[in-house]
């Protein structure tokens, strides 16, 4: 979908440079005006004014330059120009027009079209449906079948994570009453929620 996006968002042009990466057959293009996501933990990467920054999983921006001399890549990601190499383009940056609601997580949109095919129904849950109307800054249009909605509003996702964390910093503050054999039980507190 980004592909064809990308024809409509950002079309070819005489006037914008452009550099397929890829194998033969299965190029992506990228172009200066591209929205683009980072999909990789990059720490101490160059930046044009020649300092150094880190860029993180699920960042997007957008390619401002090309640069065939340098071999590199200028995108700006939270108003900081970095130099993304060539040769690590195909791994670190995806197109960001299209992405999925787990990557677009923490980052907000002025216009998101939810797209939530019956085909999701047993992915779908109301934990996920939220997280995507809750994406958009401005304008939202979702596409999908009443019945993948209804079904969703009664899933819920057990967002319980099974961990030692807690007996761990007990541990590590020095007030751990027992060694971290197994589970600990669970104390209630005074509304009988688990803690």
């Amino acid at each position: 979908m980004n592909k064809e996006i990308q024809k409509i968002a950002n079309p070819k042009s005489a006037n914008k440079k452009e550099k397929a990466v890829g194998a033969k057959g299965k190029e992506t293009i990228f172009r200066v005006g591209d929205l683009v996501m980072n999909i990789v933990n990059t720490y101490d990467i160059d930046t044009v004014d020649g300092g150094v920054a880190d860029i993180f999983n699920g960042d997007t921006g957008k390619i401002i330059d090309i640069d065939e001399n340098e071999k590199v890549f200028i995108v700006e990601i939270d108003d900081i120009l970095v130099k993304m190499k060539f040769g690590t383009i195909l791994t670190n940056l995806v197109h960001a027009w299209v992405t999925t609601i787990h990557k677009s997580q923490g980052s907000q949109y002025k216009v998101v079209i939810l797209i939530a095919d019956r085909s999701m129904t047993y992915q779908l849950n109301a934990n996920l449906l939220y997280t995507g109307l809750s994406r958009a800054k401005e304008y939202m249009l979702v596409l999908t079948q009443a019945i993948t909605i209804n079904r969703a509003m009664k899933k819920f996702a057990n967002m319980e994570r099974r961990s030692f964390m807690q007996e761990f910093l007990h541990k590590f503050n020095g007030d751990a009453t027992e060694a971290i054999d197994g589970f600990v039980e669970e104390d209630e507190d005074k509304e009988g929620l688990a803690i």
